[in-house]
């Protein structure tokens, strides 16, 4: 039996880097290395396997090129959706997703800043609430990505417009584990 995959907090992607030998960067550099536009759909979908372990990209809608990522073993998965705004397909395909575990989303902004999020394609807590009622699957919810200057308007946002998921800031530092 395998060791649990451990992924420690939101620098998910600079943790799995050196844990994934840089594939993530492989499959991420496919679409922004191709001087696409911000809609080229190149690299969704990817599946990376790395000594029983996988790395599926998952679309992410954002202002220039992004994915976000679904991490699984035979045991568990995660996903994490990257830099993103509203996205209906991202959705649908997490929830494909097997023995789901934890969705780990971003929301940067603070409700007053929707203006400013819905630009920049990013979430905000109502938009958040907005989005996990397309989820139809169990997982713990970890929030990532606030700015800094707003994360106790934001974690009191999320209290009050989170609905059945509940969900809770990602700590630096925190493990995680597949």
């Amino acid at each position: 039996m395998r060791a649990p995959a451990r992924i420690v907090s939101i620098a998910l992607v600079l943790v799995l880097l050196p844990l994934l030998g840089g594939c993530i960067a492989a499959i991420a550099t496919g679409a922004v290395a191709t001087g696409s536009s911000v809609h080229d759909r190149r690299g969704v979908g990817t599946v990376v396997e790395l000594g029983g372990r996988f790395v599926r990209s998952l679309p992410a809608n954002h202002t220039v090129p992004a994915l976000g990522f679904h991490v699984y073993n035979d045991h568990a998965s995660l996903v994490f959706s990257g830099d993103t705004g509203p996205n209906d397909e991202f959705w649908q395909q997490v929830n494909t997703v097997r023995n789901l575990r934890y969705v780990i989303i971003e929301t940067a902004f603070p409700n007053r800043d929707q203006d400013l999020a819905v630009t920049s394609r990013h979430l905000y807590p109502i938009q958040l609430a907005d989005e996990l009622a397309k989820l139809q699957r169990e997982a713990q919810i970890l929030v990532t990505h606030l700015k800094p200057s707003d994360r106790q308007v934001i974690e009191r946002e999320l209290d009050a417009w989170a609905g059945r998921f509940a969900p809770r800031v990602l700590e630096r530092g925190e493990i995680l584990e597949l």
